[in-house]
């Protein structure tokens, strides 16, 4: 895989061994000897390497919501540390913990971390070649305890209801691993891989033959039940490695809505009901006493003693419109096209239409030119608001990435 030129220069030749994405350009890589670690160009920082060598005498890990810190502490000479985000944070610890593994000879040359498990103050190494086990505030110092498969000659898992049990028995001496639930079946799965393959069989029978030699008749069977000591507390459910094997000093795998506004349909009460006395729309009744008339679709005449209904004011109403029309069409006809009307009169209907044409044309065009530019201006905004938007996306990740 490329590396940047600035990578390259630093590596000076090295083979990189395990390589840690930790989110944009960023990333992690580990050697035999140091982890470096690489730094895009972004908004707070230049880019630049970083290396941590792999001489420290403890290892720690520092976790925060947003993102964790490694701190290697090389004794007189200091502690060191670098950050990466929160959810990169077991992917990263499984290389960096295999190459201090390595470089403090706890691990053989050519020996592969096959996994790397944190439950609570518990940490759990599985190689090719043994098992490491410490307990502490660190994930890791002088004070572990490591099995190797040379001197394992039996293992054996008891399921409980928050927690298994895993027991490694060695020189006839039970060595006792609890694992949570979660974690336990992937533990399993990985340590037996690894014993079996290291003593070439298939089964734990095979292993039992294999290591075991003979067994007195009165021996526990392989399936006996183990019973553990009082007092283990079942384990907080930690975070599980990176699933990838390292092999140290060689080879590795690689690895809102927006809601709008309410949109409720408000109704548009009626017109309240006129008080009167009045008995239907069609049939609307002159109050005769006070002499009123009743409105609101309803017709009447003021009171004259005689009572007249809407039917028969609307018909009046037609007459007189009908009444108007002919009149108005005689006018009409009479006059010939073309011909002038009366001397003296204008005709002010017509420049009136016009006037108000001319005036509604200029303030369409007005409103048109505005909306243009309202347009316009939402534009540069909705653009700049984008910007502003990614910038402060750009400061959120690279934050997060420990920058």
């Amino acid at each position: 895989m490329s590396h940047p030129e600035i990578v390259e220069s630093s590596l000076d030749g090295e083979q990189v061994a395990a390589e840690v994405p930790l989110g944009g350009e960023d990333r992690l890589l580990v050697t035999p000897k140091r982890t470096l670690i690489y730094r895009g160009e972004g908004l707070l920082s230049d880019e630049s390497v970083e290396e941590y060598p792999h001489g420290a005498e403890r290892v720690d890990v520092n976790e925060k919501r947003r993102k964790a810190e490694i701190v290697l502490d090389y004794g007189l000479d200091g502690t060191r540390s670098f950050s990466v985000p929160n959810d990169r944070i077991d992917d990263a610890l499984h290389p960096v913990l295999a190459g201090v593994l390595s470089a403090a000879n706890v691990t053989d040359a050519g020996e592969t971390v096959k996994q790397t498990y944190r439950f609570s103050e518990l940490t759990v190494v599985v190689t090719s070649q043994r098992l490491i086990k410490h307990i502490g505030g660190a994930v890791w110092d002088d004070e572990y305890r490591s099995f190797h498969y040379d001197d394992v000659i039996g293992l054996d898992f008891e399921e409980g209801s928050v927690a298994t049990g895993v027991v490694l028995e060695t020189e006839g001496r039970p060595e006792r691993i609890k694992a949570p639930n979660e974690q336990a079946r992937d533990l399993r799965e990985r340590l037996e891989n690894a014993l079996f393959a290291y003593h070439d069989v298939t089964s734990h029978a095979e292993l039992k033959a294999a290591v075991g030699g003979d067994e007195d008749e009165d021996a526990p069977s392989e399936h006996a039940e183990v019973a553990f000591d009082e007092g283990i507390d079942p384990l907080n459910t930690g975070s599980i490695g990176a699933d990838d094997d390292i092999e140290a000093g060689g080879d590795s795998p690689t690895e809102s809505d927006l809601t709008g506004a309410d949109g409720a349909t408000h109704e548009v009460p009626e017109n309240e009901a006129i008080d009167g006395d009045a008995e239907s729309e069609a049939d609307a009744v002159v109050d005769r006493s006070e002499g009123r008339s009743v409105d609101d679709g309803r017709s009447s005449v003021e009171g004259t003693g005689a009572e007249m209904t809407a039917a028969d004011v609307l018909g009046d109403e037609l007459r007189a419109i009908g009444s108007d029309s002919s009149s108005s069409g005689s006018d009409a006809d009479s006059t010939e096209p073309g011909e002038p009307t009366e001397a003296g009169s204008t005709d002010a209907s017509g420049s009136a239409a016009e006037t108000t044409t001319d005036e509604d044309g200029r303030a369409d065009a007005a409103v048109e030119a505005r909306l243009d530019e309202l347009t316009e201006t939402v534009e540069r905004q909705t653009e700049a608001i984008e910007r502003q938007r990614r910038t402060i996306e750009k400061l959120i990740e690279e934050l997060s990435r420990g920058r």
